[in-house]
């Protein structure tokens, strides 16, 4: 897959060529506001190099488009909004929005943009739409489709106004965050630098990942300076962005091993204090980025490493068993099926041992990364075995809106990954979403 968190490169274009004035203008005005934006989390470092010179995208597409896909892919995606639109709104308003948020997400992850801005319209959640709507811009702005992008730009700042109550502003900053990150790519230096203003920095990572891309090679250095200062200050919201600044940095400089390294060096051992949860969060990305790369030795090290983080973890049930399932797939996904199988072996066993003692609202969430898992390391026995058990764990409490919540996740995770599910379980599937109903 494209890594998770990596964020495909725009297209040049000649630094003469930026709207607003000639590139020498662009330049001098960038430098100026650079200071000002990284300043928000701790990059100042990053202000004395030489801004980026290509942060335009290619000549715009005015449509919208979905991305070939296999139809079954998309069904599944509906039927996850509707399991996820079946929640009333009172009282389920946020659980209902954060699911539907969710299939949104997957459906752009799969590039359907007239899909998901169809889903954005049956948002009822103001906020959401919002920052729903960014990202599709986003979207549409990284593969040249500019002018797709700017009536979403516009609909994503008219959610800063109309959200109401909803707006708090951690939301109204995440849906800002977006808006800059869109207008860095199209070389909109004021509009980015007034979306930034005042923001609070736990939610200015993905716009300092799309920075730390086009940020020119020269910055390198200062990059490496600016995590250490982040980790020193000892802001956990800043080191979280600092540490998905490195995965980028990482994907960026894969091909050039003194960087790469760099960068892995820091990924492992950057602040000491960093929970392990938090760490192996960030690791599993750039082992995903290894992999995209076929740098299967550069994967297991990191693994390795991660497997050692875990065992030394302290975990809750609702951790443990989905992190078993992702350490098992990453393992597959870098070649080493055995491992994965054994790994997946040992998790089941585990949590069999002890599945009476988990919460039944967490039981699938564990069975449908170990089956997976299992798919991945090509053992498909298995892995319908589990997926099965996964669907009829997510039906063991009576109420529907864990099961909704189990279902969307299902079908998300399926279609995301190609996993076509056999004419039954998609028959099972529609009919648990026909069944969501009263006691919510």
């Amino acid at each position: 897959m494209v890594a998770r968190g990596a964020v495909p490169a725009a297209a040049k274009r000649p630094a003469d060529s930026h709207p607003g004035g000639t590139g020498n203008a662009f330049m001098s005005n960038l430098r100026g506001w650079f200071a000002s934006i990284l300043s928000v989390s701790g990059w100042a470092l990053l202000a004395a190099q030489e801004p980026p010179a290509t942060l335009s995208v290619a000549a715009p597409e005015a449509r919208l488009s979905d991305a070939p896909v296999a139809a079954w892919r998309r069904e599944l995606l509906e039927l996850g909004f509707a399991a996820a639109s079946a929640m009333p709104v009172n009282p389920h308003r946020k659980n209902r929005a954060r699911a539907q948020e969710e299939v949104f997400e997957a459906t752009l992850a799969l590039g359907q943009e007239v899909l998901a801005a169809s889903l954005l319209e049956r948002m009822e959640d103001g906020w959401r739409r919002g920052a729903g709507s960014a990202a599709l811009a986003v979207h549409c702005v990284e593969r040249g489709a500019a002018a797709a992008a700017e009536p979403l730009l516009a609909q994503a700042r008219n959610g800063l106004t109309q959200a109401g109550d909803d707006l708090q502003p951690w939301r109204r900053d995440r849906i800002r965050a977006r808006l800059a990150r869109a207008e860095l790519l199209l070389g909109r230096e004021a509009a980015a630098k007034a979306s930034l203003a005042g923001i609070d920095p736990a939610q200015v990572g993905e716009f300092e990942v799309a920075l730390a891309r086009t940020a020119p090679a020269e910055a390198f250095a200062a990059q490496l300076a600016a995590f250490d200062q982040v980790c020193a200050a000892g802001n956990f919201d800043a080191i979280r962005s600092a540490m998905q600044v490195c995965v980028s940095l990482y994907d960026r400089y894969h091909a050039d091993a003194e960087r790469a390294a760099q960068v892995e060096q820091r990924l492992v051992a950057g602040y000491a204090k960093l929970p392990h949860l938090a760490r192996l969060e960030s690791v599993l990305e750039a082992v995903a980025v290894a992999v995209a790369h076929d740098q299967r030795s550069a994967a297991a090290r990191l693994l390795q490493r991660c497997e050692e983080w875990f065992a030394g973890g302290n975990w809750l049930p609702d951790d443990e068993y989905p992190l078993r399932g992702r350490l098992a797939q990453a393992w597959a996904r870098a070649g080493d099926a055995e491992r994965a199988r054994r790994l997946v072996a040992e998790a089941v066993a585990k949590f069999y041992g002890e599945r009476d003692r988990i919460p039944d609202v967490f039981r699938a969430r564990g069975l449908r990364q170990l089956a997976l898992a299992s798919h991945l390391a090509g053992d498909a026995g298995e892995s319908e075995r589990l997926l099965l058990a996964a669907v009829e764990e997510g039906l063991r409490n009576p109420n529907s809106r864990p099961r909704a919540d189990d279902l969307v996740a299902l079908c998300c995770l399926l279609a995301r990954e190609g996993w076509q599910p056999t004419p039954a379980l998609t028959a099972r599937l529609a009919a648990i979403q026909q069944g969501l109903g009263q006691p919510w």
